[in-house]
């Protein structure tokens, strides 16, 4: 193979893809719609846990004498019993009334009765009415204070580390291999969608065969993954830098403590890089496999979304993850090569993994990335000079085995016989 040919075919796929709308859609305009309604539904969610809708008044039957030590903010208003509660809300003078039962100290139970269904902030901000009327009773202002807000600042340690993370540590043990799933299936999936449809399309305006007369087909499928590869690791670092930016622009975040927090150490940045480029690879060939077998992009994209679909069935299996990372199904499925790179990174991020786990897993995905290279070539071969068939399994197997037959259509000429 000639490396000087596989750059110029990789810095061609780069420049022609990167320039397409379709790339530069999925690039700036995706995240910038995701941003937005990221912004929209935590504005709306933050409004609703405040959120007293249209209750003006409120009523408060408090038969176990837990609110009578404060006094009741607005919306709220005493009432003397349930019956007058109901006649008010009944003549429309209430909007909604709580019941605190006799033995409400034993049995925790409160009753509310309205017309509609309850605002989502009200029901909270009368929980906490509730809890600085018994906290009330107390004594002892320290106690109030630690009833009020018993947890105000949880610290978390590593066992046997010094360092203190927040709460916020819990959720991006989390955060981060759901932000890698997104990144890995986004940005392989573009590029080696690119691959597949290029390469169908090749076929059809017949520039394969233009190409195939100064190159390989090795050379051809190497120079379009690591071109397509150059434009997915573009995608990201756009993506990247498009984060920061925001949330620097709108100060949303202290950067230092978000790394600390996301613990993304040095060994996990390397782990990542790994399997995003071993999966990468993988699917490239598949795709490049795919292009390659049929004639119609139509049909290249159903066989390529079965693909797509179980890269990410994890997320689907995200709760057995969750619940045992080191169960039997979370191992399989950090073995299987196709959702190895997702699983093992949500592993990673919920537990600690055996070493010899991680090693037999970038094993297996290595010696399959080999294999799908090569028969990706064998069928790239074959295929890329076959027009107007589609690549059977027969084919693909004559392929594997080293077959050197290209399949072709002619169309017949008709000619036309001067009459004498």
């Amino acid at each position: 193979m000639s490396l000087h040919k596989i750059w110029l075919i990789a810095r061609r796929e780069y420049l022609f893809n990167v320039r397409r709308r379709s790339y530069l859609f999925t690039v700036f305009v995706i995240p910038i719609i995701s941003f937005g309604f990221s912004a929209l539904s935590t504005g709306f969610a933050n409004n609703q846990l405040d959120d007293q809708g249209n209750y003006q008044h409120v009523g408060v039957v408090d038969q176990a004498n837990v609110l009578s030590a404060i006094m009741l903010p607005v919306p709220f208003e005493k009432v003397a019993s349930a019956d007058q509660a109901a006649a008010a809300l009944k003549a429309g003078t209430l909007d909604l009334y709580y019941v605190l039962p006799a033995n409400y100290l034993s049995t925790g139970n409160i009753d509310s009765y309205s017309h509609a269904s309850v605002a989502a902030g009200l029901d909270p901000a009368f929980q906490k009415l509730v809890r600085q009327g018994l906290a009330a009773k107390l004594k002892d202002p320290l106690t109030v204070t630690r009833i009020e807000d018993p947890l105000p600042k949880v610290q978390i340690y590593k066992p046997g580390g010094t360092h203190a993370y927040d709460q916020s540590v819990l959720f991006n043990s989390i955060f981060v291999p759901v932000i890698f799933g997104m990144l890995l299936f986004l940005s392989t999936t573009t590029t080696s969608q690119f691959l597949m449809s290029g390469v169908v399309e090749e076929k059809e305006n017949r520039m394969m065969e233009l190409l195939s007369t100064s190159s390989r087909p090795s050379e051809m499928l190497w120079g379009k993954i690591l071109g397509l590869g150059a434009l997915g690791l573009t995608q990201i670092l756009i993506w990247l830098l498009l984060i920061l930016g925001i949330a620097t622009v709108t100060s949303s975040f202290n950067l230092a403590d978000m790394l600390a927090n996301l613990q993304i150490t040095p060994s996990l940045l390397v782990l990542i890089f790994a399997y995003f480029l071993l999966g990468y690879l993988l699917l490239s060939a598949i795709m490049a496999g795919i292009g390659a077998s049929v004639n119609a992009e139509a049909e290249s994209r159903q066989i390529a979304g079965i693909i797509s679909f179980i890269s990410i069935v994890p997320f689907v299996l995200f709760i057995s993850f969750l619940a045992d990372p080191n169960g039997s199904l979370p191992v399989l499925a950090s073995l299987i090569p196709l959702t190895s790179p997702l699983s093992m990174i949500m592993r990673v991020s919920l537990t600690t993994v055996p070493s010899e786990q991680i090693v037999l897993s970038l094993i297996i995905l290595a010696m399959t990335d080999v294999l799908a290279i090569w028969i990706a070539a064998r069928v790239f071969r074959l295929g890329m000079l076959s027009y107007g068939k589609r690549l059977g399994i027969r084919d693909v197997v004559r392929a594997i085995r080293g077959g050197q037959h290209v399949l072709t259509t002619t169309t017949p000429t008709i000619r036309e016989a001067n009459a004498t």
